[in-house]
C-alpha cells in the first residue's frame, strides 16, 4: 500500500451493516483520496454485540483478534459499526495503539450536535435489546431513553426484516411504519429520534415537519472517522476526490 493512502478496517456484526457503513463513508468521503480503502470482516459473528448472551470476556477475545487481522493486514484505523458497551470500548483502546471508532461513542458525546440537552430521547428500533442498550448509555447522562411500544416495534420488526434493496413498495412501507413511529414519538414528547436500529437505511423524510431532529450514529461515525483521517492526509494529496476503493 502506498504511503499517501489509508486502510481502514471495518468490523460489524453482520456484512450489512459493513456495507451501510462504507456507502456512508462513501457519502461523507470529501476530500478523501482514491487511495484510501475500506476493508471490511465479512464474515457473521452471531451474538458477538449481545453482550449477555456472549459475555464482555468471549466477546474481547474475538474482537481482539479480528483487530490484529487487520492490523497485520494494514489497517491505519478499525470501525466498529455495533453496540459496544464503554468498558469493552475502554480495553481494546487500552491494548491497541490505532485509532478505534465505535458506535457506542456518539449515544451521548456526539448527539448534543444534534440537540444541546435532550431530555428524551426516542429510540427507533424494533428490537429490545437495541433499545435497553441505548437507555443503559443514555441513563448515566441524565437522558430518559423513550421505547417504542411492544405492538408498534413488532410491526415495525416485520417490515423491515421483509425488507430486501429499499425500492419500489419495500420503501414505502417501512416509510410508512417508521413514520407512525415517529407520530408516537411526537406524542411522547421526546427532544430528538435516535435511529437506534442499524437495520434501516437512511430515509427521505421530511425532517422539516418534525418537532425533533434524526439522528442516525452511523452516518456520525463514518464522519468522524473521515474528519480524523484527513487530519493525518498530506496536503498534496488530491482535495476533490470523492472515490473509496474495496478490497476483496
Amino acid at each position: 500500500m502506498e504511503k499517501a493512502g489509508h486502510l481502514v478496517g471495518v468490523v460489524a456484526g453482520h456484512p450489512s451493516l459493513a456495507i451501510r457503513f462504507f456507502d456512508a463513508c462513501v457519502r461523507e468521503g470529501r476530500g478523501l483520496s482514491s487511495k484510501t480503502r475500506l476493508e471490511m470482516m465479512d464474515e457473521w459473528m452471531p451474538g458477538l454485540l449481545n453482550l449477555k448472551k456472549t459475555g464482555e470476556e468471549e466477546a474481547m477475545v474475538a474482537l481482539s483478534r479480528t483487530v490484529i487481522q487487520l492490523k497485520d493486514n494494514g489497517a491505519q484505523a478499525v470501525a466498529l459499526v455495533g453496540d459496544l458497551s464503554p468498558s469493552l470500548l475502554r480495553r481494546l483502546r487500552f491494548v491497541f495503539s490505532i485509532p478505534i471508532f465505535a458506535l457506542s461513542d456518539f449515544a451521548v458525546e456526539q448527539i448534543s450536535l444534534a440537540h444541546p440537552r435532550p431530555n428524551r430521547v426516542g429510540l427507533l428500533t424494533p428490537l429490545e435489546a437495541q433499545a435497553e442498550f441505548y437507555c443503559s448509555i443514555l441513563a448515566p447522562a441524565g437522558i430518559d431513553g423513550v421505547r417504542l411500544p411492544a405492538t408498534l416495534a413488532a410491526e415495525l420488526g416485520k417490515v423491515v426484516a421483509d425488507y430486501e434493496g429499499f425500492q419500489g413498495t419495500g420503501k414505502e412501507r417501512v416509510c410508512r411504519w417508521v413514520m407512525a413511529s415517529l407520530d408516537y414519538f411526537i406524542g411522547a414528547g421526546v427532544e430528538l429520534v435516535l435511529v437506534a436500529s442499524k437495520h434501516i437505511p437512511p430515509l427521505e423524510i421530511r425532517s422539516g415537519s418534525l418537532p425533533f431532529p434524526l439522528f442516525q450514529p452511523i452516518e456520525r461515525l463514518a464522519k468522524a472517522m473521515i474528519c480524523q483521517l484527513l487530519e493525518q492526509t498530506p496536503a498534496d494529496l488530491p482535495e476533490t476526490s470523492r472515490s473509496l476503493e474495496r478490497t476483496d
